[in-house]
């Protein structure tokens, strides 16, 4: 080897990484809104039925 020294360099775009990471957080919590809803609405079915 002789004494040079070499610099490597690299890049990425991440744009289309960050863009599809935030639709997929959103796609996650609008999934987590609709199980909480079901949720409270099982809870809530359960509760009438229980007082009949």
């Amino acid at each position: 080897m002789d004494d040079e020294q070499h610099v490597l360099m690299g890049f990425r775009m991440v744009d289309d990484i960050v863009a599809n990471e935030r639709e997929h957080r959103k796609s996650l919590a609008k999934a987590v809104a609709v199980a909480e809803q079901s949720y409270a609405a099982a809870e809530n079915a359960n509760n009438c039925r229980g007082a009949s």
